[in-house]
Order: C-alpha cells, then sequence, then structure tokens
C-alpha cells in the first residue's frame, strides 16, 4: 500500500489551482486583444470605406467608439499582464505597437498560446 501524505496532497492541489488561476489571466488577456484586433480589422477595412467611398460617416463614428473602448479594455489588460507575468517594457512595447498594426495581434496570439499553453 502507497502512503501519500495529505500535506503533499494539499500543496499539488494548490499549485494547480494557481496554475488555472494564471492561465485564466492569460486567456484574459488573449482574448480581449484578439477581439480588439478584430474590431480594428473592421475600422479599417469595412468602416472606413463606407466613409469615404460611399459617404457613410456613422459607420466610422460607432465601430470607432466601439473599438475605442475595445482598445482601452485591451490597455488594462495588457497592464495587468504584464505586472502578473513580469513582461520587460520592450515586450510591453511591442504590444502596443502590434495593436495598431493590423494583423499583427494574430501573430502574437500565436505565440503567447505557445508560451502560456492551457
Amino acid at each position: 500500500m502507497l502512503l501519500i501524505p495529505l500535506k503533499s496532497i494539499i500543496i499539488v492541489n494548490r499549485f494547480k489551482k494557481y496554475e488555472i488561476l494564471n492561465n485564466k489571466m492569460i486567456n484574459l488577456y488573449r482574448k480581449t486583444a484578439l477581439i480588439e484586433g478584430v474590431s480594428y480589422l473592421i475600422l479599417l477595412f469595412i468602416a472606413m470605406p463606407l466613409k469615404y467611398f460611399l459617404n457613410i460617416p456613422d459607420a466610422v463614428k460607432y465601430f470607432g467608439w466601439i473599438h475605442g473602448i475595445l482598445f482601452l479594455v485591451f490597455f488594462v489588460f495588457l497592464v495587468i499582464a504584464s505586472i502578473k507575468y513580469h513582461w520587460g517594457l520592450i515586450r510591453i512595447a511591442i504590444y502596443l505597437l502590434a495593436s495598431v498594426l493590423p494583423f499583427i495581434p494574430f501573430l502574437l496570439d500565436k505565440k503567447l498560446e505557445k508560451e502560456y499553453p492551457q
């Protein structure tokens, strides 16, 4: 019969709980970054052409507001994630720069997925 001390089971369970909480934050950041990236693409490739080619300025007005709010949420989660995971200033600057370049947030998401597996 194999006896495992109760204390070691509690420590393992606490570690798994911490790991789950740790993954929740990175998943929340990744989802927010992806949603913000999609809103930026909608703003650039749907709303802007509607405004300038079809003279429908309301598209930019509404998608601009949505994108602005999502960018603020993204920025808050970036700050929280950078503190939690001890990201350096260069990495934070890269993520901020990537958020204003089309399609780059999706590439960085793949990198984060490899770095923080579920």
